[in-house]
């Protein structure tokens, strides 16, 4: 009897092993085709995003070049709480209809008051720039 059970065993077990080798077969060559192209755009997807992190656009470039910078922080508090007052002196200071009837002196304003407006949130550059409107004018 035990003997009879191990022939229907193998007998069932030749089966299942013919069933699924044959319908691997069938659907290896239903979906294969689809798996390896499935498999072929994920290589490309991998390669392009692989080469686009190596190779960072010039926006990435700049980003990673600001982050990198040393950042003076007593100079952007100072910018944010008195800049203000130094701006508006200097803009009285060096305005360039005060020296009408000196030329020289008007250039001179004039190519300060424009450094001034430009750097009106720069501390630093406002102390730097009053410093020079006092020795020119």
């Amino acid at each position: 009897m035990k003997y009879l059970f191990l022939i229907s065993t193998q007998d069932t077990l030749q089966h299942v092993v013919k069933n699924v080798s044959d319908s691997a077969t069938t659907e290896s060559t239903i979906f294969g085709n689809i798996w390896f192209w499935v498999s072929i755009i994920e290589a490309v997807v991998i390669l392009l995003l692989w080469m686009k992190k190596r190779h960072p656009s010039a926006l990435e470039k700049k980003k990673e070049e600001i982050l990198n910078e040393a950042v003076d922080f007593d100079n952007v508090m100072r910018s944010s709480f008195q800049s203000s007052e130094r701006l508006d002196r200097l803009k009285r200071k060096c305005h360039p209809d005060r020296f009408v009837s000196d030329p020289e002196k008007q250039a001179h304003a004039e190519r300060i008051f424009q450094a001034v407006i430009e750097g009106k949130d720069d501390y630093k550059k406002l102390k730097a720039l009053e410093e020079e409107a006092s020795q020119y004018l």
